[in-house]
């Protein structure tokens, strides 16, 4: 277990990611804040994986400076052989699965629709997926609103769990990504650490 000094951060589970190669890793996202977590996370995991980002969402001249950050900028049909690429070549994907933010206070566990492209990236590259939730960011950052950042100072618990590394099996990448899901849903069902 790691923790930071902005949030109670716990990193539980496979902590041994950098001696697996270069993988895709699938994370929900429930929040902004889930990108800084992520990164601190995967920096004490001892990995440092390249974002893959859509350019829609980097309007103006945001785009040249994630670039220059060292964010992979995806446009349309290109997102999944620039992402495998990057994975031959022996960097690390991050990709949040469900294409969007979703929390549903509800059902906490719950992903919103998950989309096929982390499959074809793996399965391009012929390299693992691996299965990332992230939970407590929301309270963070609540999607719509600006970050809280009293929640800072009351250092909130954040949970990153890291699981195995799995390859594609299966022919469709729909049904595989649906599968990293269920995985990531299962993680976030897991009781918080105290």
């Amino acid at each position: 277990m790691m923790t930071s000094r902005f949030a109670d951060l716990h990193v539980l589970g496979r902590l041994d990611l950098a001696d697996i190669g270069s993988f895709v890793a699938g994370a929900n996202h429930r929040s902004l804040a889930d990108l800084v977590v992520g990164m601190a996370a995967f920096h004490r995991l001892g990995v440092q994986p390249s974002i893959l980002f859509k350019k829609s969402f980097l309007p103006g001249p945001l785009a040249k400076i994630a670039r220059k950050a060292g964010v992979i900028v995806v446009e349309g049909r290109g997102a999944t052989e620039t992402a495998a690429k990057a994975l031959r070549s022996g960097a690390s994907i991050m990709v949040m699965i469900e294409g969007g933010l979703y929390y549903n206070p509800n059902e906490p566990a719950e992903l919103g629709p998950v989309k096929a492209g982390i499959a074809r990236i793996a399965r391009s590259a012929e390299r693992p997926m691996v299965p990332i939730s992230v939970d407590g960011t929301e309270f963070v950052w609540p999607k719509g609103r600006w970050p809280r950042w009293k929640s800072l100072i009351d250092r909130p618990v954040i949970t990153v769990r890291v699981g195995d590394p799995t390859m594609v099996e299966g022919p469709d990448d729909e049904q595989e990504a649906v599968r990293l899901g269920e995985v990531i849903s299962a993680q976030l069902a897991l009781p918080a650490p105290r």
